[in-house]
């Protein structure tokens, strides 16, 4: 800035007119007026020189955004004032102990993650509020293990007897509609009746009488919930659910009541993540019993939702929704009717949804 002044100078330019070359004084190169470099926040002496250079900088600046603002367009507005942000300027420094400050907040923030390293940091520590399960399986039954979704002690508490036996007699069966035993459960007596497969039997009837344990304490009125906890055994004569497994669904679907009015301390309360962890916990074992080809259709109709209120849920538990084709419906019956319509599997090993970035790139959520 102060050579292209000097240079730019009547006096230097008249001298180099008349020696008929444009050359630097020996003046202008001395040792006096060599210009140094210096250190902003450092203490010098400036010259009167170097003050009016500074002086003619900060009355560019000053015409410039007045300029701007004046005849300038709104983007330029923006460039300008983020132009002007970008000044570090030296009273915003201080002294050598501000320098300091700045060069150590610039070093924190080559730090800082990228916003991809952020993501995968983010999706690493999410808590799923899902059932229990193993990410590294490489089958869907080992995805969400039988055997963590029904503990041991409730697997001896349920009673088949009476589905086994509707399963054989077309009598049976019809006592239990009439008993309003649940549509989904009653759909499926054909898979324990499967020729060769005793225990494949078994094992499917168990699940579909916890199933419908399930749907019952999924139906169950908070008020009835609430006073559950006061009361497990008249809770459990009300609803036929076996006292130990309606011990294990208020301590994994409930939670101590906070805001009871009567200050019963075995009050207990169901929040929204209760029950979509139960809602979960009937999508898992309906797909098991399904062979992990689900209809979503079904359940849907048991738990009162539409399929597309269930998808959130499906995503979640790492399954993938697909489009039957028409050929496949016929076959399956009307191919106009919303059942049949969607095939629901879980792919392995699980790949929960991510977590979507501001811009609505990378991830899906």
């Amino acid at each position: 800035m102060l050579a292209r002044r000097l240079l730019g100078s009547p006096v230097v330019m008249r001298w180099a007119c008349t020696t008929g070359r444009r050359v630097l004084c020996s003046w202008f190169l001395s040792p006096e007026r060599r210009m140094e470099p210096r250190v902003r926040g450092m203490d010098y002496e400036w010259t009167d020189e170097e003050e009016r250079v500074e002086d003619t900088r900060e009355q560019e600046i000053a015409k410039r955004r007045m300029l701007v603002e004046t005849f300038g367009s709104q983007k330029s507005k923006m460039r300008a004032q983020r132009m002007e942000r970008g000044i570090v300027k030296e009273e915003a420094l201080g002294d050598t102990g501000g320098m300091e400050f700045l060069f150590q907040e610039a070093g924190e923030n080559e730090a800082l993650l990228t916003n991809e390293q952020a993501l995968q940091q983010a999706n690493s520590s999410v808590v799923r509020n899902v059932p229990p399960h193993d990410i590294s399986a490489n089958t869907p039954e080992g995805a969400y293990p039988l055997d963590r979704l029904i503990l041991a002690e409730e697997w001896e508490n349920l009673d088949v007897r009476e589905l086994k036996a509707a399963a054989k007699k077309a009598k049976d069966e019809e006592v239990l509609r009439q008993q309003k035993y649940p549509n989904f459960v009653l759909s499926r007596l054909r898979r324990i009746r499967v020729e060769g497969d005793k225990e494949g039997n078994d094992r499917r009837a168990r699940i579909l009488v916890y199933l419908r344990h399930l749907f019952t304490f999924f139906g169950t009125p908070h008020h009835a919930v609430r006073k559950a906890g006061a009361d497990p055994g008249r809770f459990s004569q009300e609803t036929g659910i076996p006292g130990i497994i309606v011990s294990s669904f208020l301590d994994r679907f409930t939670a101590e009541s906070t805001t009871d009015p009567s200050n019963n301390s075995e009050a207990r309360s169901q929040s929204k993540q209760h029950k979509d962890l139960l809602i979960s916990y009937c999508l898992v074992l309906g797909m098991t019993v399904d062979d992990f080809q689900a209809d979503p259709y079904d359940m849907a109709l048991e738990l009162k939702q539409t399929v597309n209120n269930l998808r959130p849920y499906y995503r979640e538990l790492g399954c993938k929704f697909e489009a039957r084709s028409i050929n496949e419906r016929r076959e399956l019956g009307d191919p106009d009717t919303a059942q049949g319509k969607w095939r629901v599997t879980l792919p392995v090993p699980l790949k929960f949804p991510e977590i979507v970035t501001a811009r609505g790139k990378g991830p899906r959520r």
